[in-house]
């Protein structure tokens, strides 16, 4: 019993650790919201991206996991194709990076937000 317990633990560990070491959109969000608004930010961004999660659960849970199935392609495309427009739009023209704005305002929209277009998310 304790063993088996033990190696939930442990196997739910190394997958949630597996999900947080993919750098992308959402880490640049919330390293810089948090630059702007300080550091209770993270939080808000967290509560986005589990609003996220629990609606996939929900999804699943009620018998509508074959729209994820069947349209992981598009997913991915759609992600990507956000993610490309994302870093074109940090891009001036003399080809300095700009991050002092974001188009996303709200912590929690922009953790909801840089959470459903990371290409990676449906993999993982």
């Amino acid at each position: 019993m304790m063993l088996e317990f033990l190696a939930l633990v442990s196997m739910g560990f190394v997958v949630g650790l597996s999900g947080a070491m993919i750098p992308g959109p959402l880490l640049a969000f919330t390293v810089f919201d948090t630059s702007k608004k300080g550091r209770v930010t993270g939080h808000y961004v967290i509560i986005g991206h589990t609003l996220w999660e629990f609606a996939i659960i929900l999804l699943i849970l009620f018998g509508f996991g074959w729209l994820i199935e069947g349209n992981s392609q598009i997913i991915y495309l759609a992600g990507g194709f956000v993610l490309a427009l994302m870093g074109i739009g940090m891009i001036s023209r003399t080809g300095e990076i700009q991050m002092n704005k974001s188009r996303v305002n709200s912590s929690i929209g922009g953790g909801l937000f840089y959470t459903a277009f990371n290409p990676t998310q449906p993999l993982w």
